[in-house]
């Protein structure tokens, strides 16, 4: 990200590329300090620019651990959940049932 800003020392103006906080200024060589809202959009641009990157790859690995841990676990415990219920229920309808069947 290219930002300008007036050299404090000698008023030309600057052009700020980088992620530096200091720069020498290529006019009067004196270096100076980039003002804070110049540093932190550039900054700011460099992480973005950044995520652009790394976006198409964190993506394709929360897919992964999705298809790979996630639904498997659901299922999983979904699976047991059935067998406790049957486990269970299997029982207890059979004594409900002879409770209630004939004599």
């Amino acid at each position: 990200m290219t930002a300008n800003f007036n050299c404090p020392n000698c008023g030309a103006l600057l052009d700020y590329v980088g992620n530096e906080a200091n720069m020498r200024c290529p006019y009067c060589d004196s270096m100076v300090v980039v003002p804070e809202e110049v540093y932190r959009a550039g900054q700011e641009a460099d992480v973005a620019q950044s995520m652009k990157k790394i976006a198409p790859w964190v993506k394709v690995f929360l897919i992964v651990i999705i298809a790979s841990i996630v639904i498997p676990t659901c299922i999983g415990i979904i699976a047991t959940l059935i067998g406790i219920v049957a486990g269970v229920g299997t029982p207890l309808l059979v004594i409900i049932l002879s409770l209630f069947g004939q004599h």
